[in-house]
């Protein structure tokens, strides 16, 4: 059987237009421009700011500005946009520019939607533990409010299908209390609406194995995100292993510690967690060697 041909889809994030909530939590105002205006360079060749080019500073409230985005991903070949879709037992938010985009059917230039069902935090701004929404599952009752909100954007003549279903990108399909439960009641409703019982939702984690949350369908896509997972973490250690060769250590410590560096970034994104973890490694290592210079 011949494999389908690559499809190029563009990650939507519709974080580029003021909310209420985001008032409240950063200041009136705020938007991802916000955090791009403010970067700054860490280190010598490091390009911060990072200032936009053809769209300038978009706002997505205007339509204007949509169908610029939809023109210039055309014109370089994407095939979609996969907008990220916010869904808190009820809650959504981030919605208004999909919501019009789907009102208004412009720009005509196909999409699907990936849900993000991850709680919101304040991670990147150096306050983990802060929590700004919770992910919830509250039941049954809750996912059938959930698909009902999908229904007509899956009906649009512009959703992106593969093999005549919507693809649906479910972010953390294993943090879902009961996975298959939720996509067979998602398939039954699929058919109550008149749609093929199979016409739904393939679905996948970002940047890990694909996976189809219904088990035991086998996967039916892959998605191919920023590096994640542990791979990019040990081949990052590895050469962090052996750029250090004949500098103190040998390359096997190293490499461990290359790992827990890793990690570490990988979970907070910050570098100040890995900076006192590498100097407190290189304190030890000082005393160690001193002591087995004393030693002889």
């Amino acid at each position: 059987m011949n494999r389908p041909s690559v499809r190029t889809i563009a990650f939507y994030l519709p974080q580029f237009h003021p909310i209420p909530e985001n008032d409240k939590w950063w200041g009136k105002g705020f938007t991802e421009w916000t955090n791009t205006a403010r970067a700054k360079p860490l280190f010598r060749g490091h390009y911060q700011q990072h200032v936009p080019a053809d769209l300038g500073f978009y706002d997505l409230r205007l339509p204007e500005s949509r169908s610029a985005q939809a023109n210039l991903a055309r014109d370089y070949g994407l095939e979609a946009f996969c907008y990220y879709h916010y869904w808190f037992a009820g809650h959504r938010i981030l919605d208004r520019p999909f919501n019009e985009v789907l009102a208004s059917g412009e720009p005509d230039f196909p999409f699907c939607l990936c849900w993000a069902n991850q709680t919101w935090s304040g991670i990147w701004h150096g306050a983990a533990n802060r929590v700004l929404i919770e992910q919830t599952y509250p039941g049954i009752d809750d996912h059938r409010r959930h698909f009902e909100t999908l229904l007509p954007a899956f009906s649009d003549k512009r959703y992106l299908t593969v093999d005549g279903k919507p693809l649906f990108i479910i972010y953390k399909p294993t943090e879902l209390p009961n996975a298959a439960a939720t996509t067979d009641l998602w398939r039954e409703m699929a058919v109550k609406a008149g749609r093929d019982p199979n016409a739904l939702v393939m679905s996948a984690r970002l940047g890990v194995e694909s996976q189809s949350v219904s088990e035991p369908t086998p996967p039916l896509c892959g998605v191919a995100g920023l590096p994640h997972g542990w791979l990019p973490i040990i081949i990052t250690a590895v050469l962090f292993g052996l750029a250090h060769t004949g500098y103190g250590p040998e390359p096997i410590p190293l490499f461990f510690l290359g790992l827990i560096l890793g990690y570490l970034y990988q979970r907070t994104h910050r570098i100040l967690p890995c900076i006192i973890t590498h100097a407190i490694f290189n304190l030890f290592t000082v005393i160690l060697l001193w002591r087995m210079a004393f030693a002889k």
